[in-house]
């Protein structure tokens, strides 16, 4: 440890134990030379958002050479010139499947095939397994060959059961932590290593609801004792932490089974689903900003949504439809097309909208935005909520990786998702081998700048 530390009689260390902080967040804090230097340059970063249903039955899509964004994606407009909107996604691996038992091949079966690059290992009704890895993972292994970045993805999700997104490698899912009071705690310390809760977390949560107030003074002489890049990551990371710390204390949680804990939103409600996603997309930024980890998935729901009705947006459940839910449930509404599907989608692409802003006011170490050092994707996995087709999705993809991709554009090509995929990894320095089979081994050539 660094003398300047001991001179204040306060270590870093114990300045991310009185924060409730894990040593994964230590080498923020790292003012020797070595880290330093790494810390000068902004990492590259993923993530990743999911959810179902296409978009609007009625409508455009964002038209090619400008023109206005249609209702629904309006809120995208200030952020334009970061993205790309692309609605000529293939899901091509799923379709050349072998499908003897007739599962679902089509729209909602998708979902497994969204983030990986091989045909599915399995394909039986209800019964869906990826034959490799998802992107999040392949990144993550090739990261930690690379002596980048050892820690895994994080994935998180808002009330997603069903076919999962996910997968360490064939046959091998890895579902999303959909609590994100738990998700929050896990990475920022108020639970054990094993993921249970700590024994004596209402009596830390307590204590630290004032201790950013406490240790301020502290905190200012250690800030001024770190290099400008240091100082400037420990200052952003710290606001995102308070600000979700804030945020996720006005709830009651005490130190018991998570499952009976009263707290402000249920997660896992239709009134509830709202706040969770919300909670998860800062949740995700604030793991990123502070570099607790560089790949981030985010699912909302699962592959037809029929068990979520958009409360929040004043639509109430009205009674059952039949296997695709309440009348008023997403997947429903996905297959009206009608005035509520517009509403929905445009809600979606508002919380898409807070969180790309969340990225550019995001300052780096080196003074770029978060967004310039990040690429995200938002995926579908079927084009319309009534048509359940595997050509035409709709996806958009945010931010430039470091100069890679050539935003402010709208293609409408028809293209397989994974030269999406593969650009990505091209774009975070990663190789496409054990990824991909060789007939999904394309890269977009329009994305690039």
């Amino acid at each position: 440890m660094s003398s300047h530390n001991n001179r204040n009689g306060f270590s870093r260390r114990q300045l991310l134990r009185g924060l409730g902080l894990g040593a994964a967040t230590l080498p923020l804090l790292q003012a020797e030379l070595a880290r330093s230097s790494c810390l000068a340059v902004a990492p590259k970063r993923v993530i990743l958002v999911f959810w179902c249903n296409g978009i609007n039955n009625q409508g455009s899509w964002a038209p090619v050479g400008g023109g206005a964004l249609p209702g629904y994606l309006a809120s995208l407009e200030p952020h334009r010139s970061d993205l790309v909107f692309m609605r000529g996604v293939t899901f091509q691996n799923l379709r050349d499947t072998p499908n003897p038992q007739k599962a679902d091949n089509a729209g909602h079966g998708a979902t497994p095939a969204v983030w990986t690059g091989t045909r599915y290992a399995d394909l039986r009704p209800f019964h869906e397994e990826a034959g490799g890895p998802s992107l999040d993972h392949h990144i993550s292994a090739e990261w930690k060959k690379q002596g980048k970045y050892d820690r895994g993805p994080l994935h998180l999700g808002v009330r997603h059961e069903g076919y999962q997104l996910s997968w360490r490698g064939a046959r091998d899912a890895a579902p999303p932590d959909n609590d994100p009071f738990h998700a929050f705690d896990t990475l920022f310390g108020s639970v054990t290593p094993s993921g249970q809760p700590d024994p004596a977390f209402e009596q830390l949560r307590q204590a630290r609801k004032s201790v950013l107030d406490r240790v301020a003074g502290d905190l200012t002489r250690l800030c001024q004792n770190l290099g400008t890049e240091d100082r400037a990551r420990c200052d952003a990371h710290l606001q995102s932490v308070r600000e979700l710390e804030m945020q996720l204390q006005a709830t009651n949680v005490g130190a018991c089974d998570k499952l009976q804990l009263t707290r402000g939103f249920n997660p896992k409600a239709d009134d509830g689903t709202e706040k969770a996603f919300q909670a998860q997309l800062d949740i995700a930024v604030a793991a990123l900003a502070s570099d607790a980890a560089r790949i981030a998935t985010i699912t909302f729901g699962n592959e037809g949504n029929n068990h979520i009705v958009p409360t929040w947006l004043g639509i109430k459940p009205v009674g059952d439809s039949g296997g695709i839910g309440d009348s008023n449930s997403h997947h429903s509404i996905a297959h009206s097309g009608d005035a509520r599907k517009l509403k929905l989608d445009g809600w979606h692409y508002q919380q898409m909208a807070n969180l790309i802003e969340r990225l550019k006011t995001t300052k780096e170490a080196d003074g770029t935005r978060m967004l310039d050092n990040t690429v995200l994707v938002v995926a579908n996995c079927q084009e319309t909520g009534g048509g359940h087709g595997t050509a035409k999705v709709p996806w958009i993809l945010a931010g430039n990786s470091g100069g890679y991709f050539r935003t402010g554009q709208a293609i409408q090509a028809d293209f397989q998702h994974t030269d999406v995929l593969n650009a990505v990894c091209e774009a975070v320095g990663v190789g496409i081998e054990g990824y991909t089979q060789p007939e999904y081994r394309g890269v977009l050539a329009a994305l690039k700048a």
